[in-house]
């Protein structure tokens, strides 16, 4: 969500040198980058679970804090482009992209938000808490912190349903694929009869 949010930054930039780090190839390396970078961080947690437990840091940093701060800040920036666009002598149908895709983003970005500020706060009180003595209370907290990492972990899905909820192009093709062209894949074909009469020998 963070490289989408600079791309988008990027796309709706007014200088034409920002303009030309957003294609294709550079998105190709940065998510192939991110890729490789998640396996290798990854990988040694998968070796070492039983041995170390997850950095509190890692949680509120990585998962919680930066994610937070890098989609906030150039979702902004990017909004502030997009404002800015009826003043450049930009074709109307690359500014209506720009204003839907940005519109799309930026409820994303809300939903983000809550998202991940609620399973960090929830693991920040249930870090700093000595709940030995209160088992209830500690069930209780355990609870919140599941239901905060389910919260946490749809936020994965979430991009689909809003950008169905929110853009009116993206519903018209969703229904158009499911209703136009799988309906008449799955459609059995009409048989037709042969209209030809047999040749028979007359002789």
């Amino acid at each position: 969500m963070c490289l989408a949010t600079i791309d988008q930054y990027l796309a709706t930039s007014f200088y034409r040198r920002w303009q030309q780090w957003n294609n294709i190839k550079l998105a190709y390396c940065l998510c192939t980058a991110s890729f490789i970078f998640a396996i290798l961080h990854g990988v040694p947690s998968i070796i070492y679970y039983n041995y170390t437990d997850s950095s509190i840091a890692d949680t509120l940093v990585c998962r919680g804090a930066l994610p937070i701060f890098i989609t906030v800040l150039f979702e902004s920036l990017a909004y502030r482009n997009v404002k800015q666009l009826a003043y450049r002598t930009v074709p109307l149908v690359h500014r209506e992209l720009d204003k839907q895709l940005t519109s799309m983003v930026l409820v994303q970005i809300v939903y983000i938000f809550i998202a991940i500020v609620s399973y960090t706060v929830v693991i920040i009180i249930t870090t700093n808490l000595d709940l030995k003595d209160k088992p209830i209370l500690a069930a209780e907290l355990q609870l919140t912190e599941y239901l905060g990492a389910i919260i946490y972990y749809s936020y994965f899905a979430a991009p689909f349903y809003i950008y169905v909820c929110v853009s009116k192009r993206f519903r018209q093709q969703l229904i158009y694929v499911f209703f136009r062209i799988y309906t008449n894949c799955c459609r059995k074909p009409a048989i037709i009869n042969n209209q030809i009469a047999p040749a028979t020998d007359m002789n």
